[in-house]
């Protein structure tokens, strides 16, 4: 049994911090077994007193008017919905020096007489002293920024500013050490470049899973990282923004919404596939230039994306997307690619909503084929009657769950499914399930998400081994989406633990036809198919401008 105990300024926690008490709540084995308020936290200055004293009036007007009235995350939460049963301790704190808090000796002997493994410090200032011992492991607090790019505040905000790509957010181990705590969780989300309230929010709620995933560790005796070296950050300190800069930070939101919005109204993009006759290991090369046979452009209202193949005789039987702006949806097309011959494209897959990804899989004789199909929230497998026309639905994999990009492949004495949740964030949280076979049946990994990378987590095409190391393809969304490939090597994978460092990057030829990104390697033999995108403006397309214009009122609901 894990005993914990939650620091707070009041009976009220933050909707985001109250997620992640319910979420270890849920675990069996865990139990709220005390509740620390800061006796002193109510009497503190308002936020008119703060203007006047301070003096930045953007900033605090902006948390006034905007911020406070449309967070998600930010908004209160009564703790008696969940910790009525949890004894209360009003503690006390002495200051020393500038930002430095201290418990009182008897208030940290009360609470080392409730035997806590660890504490949440969602209240109070800066802790330090003794009751950073006070619990088996220790007092963990989040920081919701990259420690090593950004200290201080406010989080989620400089990033923005800045024009960084990425938003990070760490769950740390408190030391003695200002800013210094030992790393326990660590990810990253794309930033919203366009609004500060969704991008802490949302940072906020992806990080909430992070105390969870530390406590299966515990149960698991994977504690080692617990003890490990404090980080060393010499970021630099940030603060709130002052009036110049209020105004700087306006005036950028502005440009951003002008220029996204004539991209998303002028122009479209336009994938299509590529062949390279090489195996995909070769893009684990540091020098690599492949040279990329691309297909006949599709027609300008359509694209084709998403290939996997099987071989035939000396040439691919290819299923991938195509996507047809008329109709605002995608179905899984068929072709043959030969070389001197390349058939025209006919249907193979259509379920009546967007499909797209045709994971192949070949497995005792038989053809298998995973696409996505969120928008029925499953993920089914299909077996070709008459490869690659006629299929017949053999299992639901996972009911309920919006998988996105699902990837199987068989490792060591099970097969594990990698995907991520249309639901949630479908670009930065990788989930994983497995299986003792194919049909099933398939539970759910201990840790998932089991990571938050922009970076490096969306599957992008066929995992594959190379001189004894498993490697997948991944997306990296941090610019934007199908930006580029890279490839991660796959360090450790068991149902409860699960581990994988990026080797590499794969980027889309700035000289070539379709210079603005990939995001799909599939490995088949000796060969490797690709998929690019370029830009097109919108005016060479009739049935694009139509697209467009139905989706004028989503794009604008989407900015704002």
């Amino acid at each position: 049994m894990l005993r914990f105990a939650v620091m707070c300024n009041g009976m009220e926690l933050a909707a985001w911090e109250a997620d992640c008490v319910k979420k270890l709540l849920v675990l069996e084995n865990i139990e709220l077994a005390l509740i620390i308020i800061d006796r002193e936290s109510t009497s503190v200055a308002s936020n008119w007193s703060r203007i006047k004293r301070v003096g930045w009036y953007g900033w605090y007007l902006y948390n006034l008017l905007f911020i406070k009235h449309q967070t998600k995350a930010m908004r209160p939460c009564s703790i008696a919905s969940f910790g009525d049963k949890a004894p209360q301790l009003q503690c006390s704190v002495t200051q020393k020096g500038k930002f430095s808090q201290y418990l009182s000796e008897e208030d940290i002997k009360t609470i080392r007489n409730y035997n806590l493994d660890f504490i949440l410090r969602f209240g109070f200032g800066i802790i330090r002293g003794d009751i950073l011992n006070a619990a088996r492991f220790g007092i963990w607090s989040f920081h919701h920024d990259d420690e090593e790019e950004y200290r201080g505040g406010p989080p989620g905000f400089w990033e923005i500013y800045y024009n960084d790509p990425v938003t990070g957010a760490i769950l740390q181990r408190l030391t003695d050490r200002l800013d210094g705590g030992i790393i326990l969780k660590k990810g990253c989300i794309r930033t919203n470049l366009i609004s500060y309230v969704r991008n802490r929010d949302a940072i906020h709620f992806v990080s909430a899973v992070w105390p969870v995933q530390v406590c299966q560790d515990i149960l698991n005796h994977r504690t080692d990282y617990l003890e490990a070296a404090p980080s060393r950050s010499t970021a630099p300190v940030f603060k709130a923004p002052n009036n110049i800069q209020m105004a700087v930070f306006t005036g950028k939101i502005v440009w951003r919404l002008v220029s996204r919005v004539w991209r998303a109204i002028f122009f479209y993009y336009q994938w299509n596939i590529g062949v390279v006759n090489q195996p995909i290991h070769m893009f684990l090369a540091p020098n690599k230039d492949p040279a990329i046979r691309w297909l006949p452009p599709p027609p300008l209202h359509s694209f084709r994306a998403d290939p996997f193949a099987i071989v035939r005789g000396s040439g691919l039987d290819v299923l991938f997307e195509e996507y047809r702006y008329r109709n605002s949806r995608g179905f899984i097309s068929t072709m043959c690619i030969a070389d001197s011959h390349i058939s025209n494209s006919n249907i193979a897959i259509d379920l009546g909503v967007h499909t797209s990804y045709p994971y192949l899989i070949v497995n005792d004789g038989e053809i298998y084929c995973i696409p996505e199909m969120s928008a029925k929230r499953e993920v089914c497998l299909y077996r070709a009657k008459e490869f690659p026309s006629s299929w017949v639905k053999v299992a639901t994999i996972i009911d309920n769950f919006a998988g996105v990009d699902s990837t199987v492949i068989q490792y060591r004495d099970r097969w594990w499914l990698m995907t991520m949740n249309a639901d949630r964030d479908a670009i930065s949280e990788l989930y994983i399930w497995h299986a003792p076979n194919l049909v099933g049946p398939w539970e759910p990994h201990q840790l998932n998400p089991v990571k938050v990378d922009v970076r490096s987590s969306r599957p992008a095409g066929t995992p594959f081994t190379h001189e004894g190391k498993l490697y997948r393809p991944v997306q990296d969304c941090s610019y934007s989406y199908g930006q580029r490939v890279v490839l991660n090597h796959i360090l450790e994978l068991t149902p409860a633990r699960f581990h994988e460092e990026t080797v590499g990057a794969v980027d889309s030829d700035p000289r070539g036809p379709y210079p603005d990104g990939l995001h799909t390697l599939s490995g088949i033999g000796n060969r490797t198919l690709i998929d690019g995108v370029r830009k097109v403006f919108v005016g060479r397309s009739i049935p694009v401008i139509w697209y467009k214009f139905k989706r004028i009122k989503p794009i604008v609901n989407l900015l704002w």
